[in-house]
């Protein structure tokens, strides 16, 4: 049997080839519209990043790559690249925000070659999404139908600041139903601790939910934490799933997918083991850094380039009325 050393550093070898064709082919189809929209309407106004911020967020990106990013044999030429433009004085002066999160993303990507780090403004500020097309505000809603189908809609990225709190809201709201449905068909992306905090709502405290493996060779045991609101085990789950699901959310399907009371519904999800988390730089600017990556604790394997299969293969236009017709049919 491999070590788990091994079995981490497989794991990172085989996200490392393909994770720049599948974030690249991912932003192509997500972006398209919004890119259009910005070459047919100029926005009205972009947040302007005062000079002493633009300093603090090149040093803290620095400082958060070197701390978290996956692919750590990487580092030593992203901070090398960063603080060589810093000290050259290449921003030392005011940016606006798309100027500024052109620059930064240019330099990442021609440094590590890893098309994985987003610059976004932070929630609460005026946003323009001709100017930010890679942020997709989340929203958690639910819905109770009169048989007691509980349904949770994830929509955009939830990878914000309170997200964990919204999920308990959405699992609270939904507490007593007698079937779920949790559809992901428009979910983006979401951050380790979020999903996490949504995992442990079906799993028993302390239940292994798997491995995440980090730069340097570390490996992480995630374990379910107490919740208030858990599913009972009996309870039917039907999870909607789309071709563009990724990521940390295929984590969740892939879990739960194993559970005898699971059930999933629609497209093969797009097969992106590579995990992202979202750091705060400053009080307008936040980066989305490759952090983890996700292995099975014993056999090292993971969903990556193979995406996780429906049980009921649907197109997405279909799939959340066809689960919601299985939950009303089966509870």
């Amino acid at each position: 049997m491999m070590s788990a050393v091994n079995n981490n550093n497989r794991a990172v070898r085989q996200v490392e080839g393909t994770t720049v064709r599948a974030i690249l082919f991912i932003w192509l189809v997500l972006t398209a519209p919004l890119t259009l929209a910005a070459m047919t309407k100029a926005p009205d106004k972009e947040t302007l990043i005062e000079r002493h911020e633009v300093s603090s967020v090149i040093q803290q990106s620095i400082d958060r790559i070197r701390q978290y990013y996956l692919l750590d044999e990487k580092v030593p030429d992203i901070t090398r690249a960063l603080e060589a433009r810093l000290q050259a004085g290449d921003f030392d002066r005011q940016f606006q925000f798309g100027h500024l999160r052109q620059q930064l993303e240019h330099l990442l990507h021609q440094a590590s070659g890893d098309n994985g780090f987003t610059v976004l403004q932070r929630p609460g500020i005026e946003n323009d999404p001709a100017i930010q097309p890679l942020n997709y505000p989340g929203t958690i809603e639910t819905r109770t139908l009169s048989d007691r189908v509980g349904v949770i809609s994830l929509t955009g990225d939830i990878d914000y600041d309170h997200a964990s709190e919204d999920i308990s809201d959405a699992m609270r709201a939904v507490a007593g139903c007698r079937a779920l449905v949790i559809d992901l068909s428009r979910v983006a992306r979401g951050s380790i601790t979020a999903v996490h905090h949504m995992l442990s709502h079906f799993h028993s405290p302390g239940a292994v939910l798997g491995e995440l493996c980090f730069a340097g060779g570390r490996t992480e045991h995630l374990t379910a934490s107490p919740v208030t609101n858990a599913v009972a085990p009996a309870t039917p789950v039907y999870i909607v799933n789309s071709a563009f699901v990724n990521g940390s959310w295929e984590w969740f399907s892939y879990l739960l997918g194993a559970s005898g009371n699971v059930t999933i519904v629609g497209e093969r999800t797009m097969g992106v083991a590579v995990l992202p988390d979202t750091f705060a730089l400053s009080e307008h600017v936040s980066l989305r850094v490759p952090r983890a990556v996700f292995a099975h604790p014993v056999s090292g394997d993971n969903w990556h380039d193979w995406g996780v299969d429906s049980d009921y293969q649907t197109d997405n236009a279909s799939a959340l009325a066809q689960a919601i017709a299985l939950a009303e049919k089966n509870i």
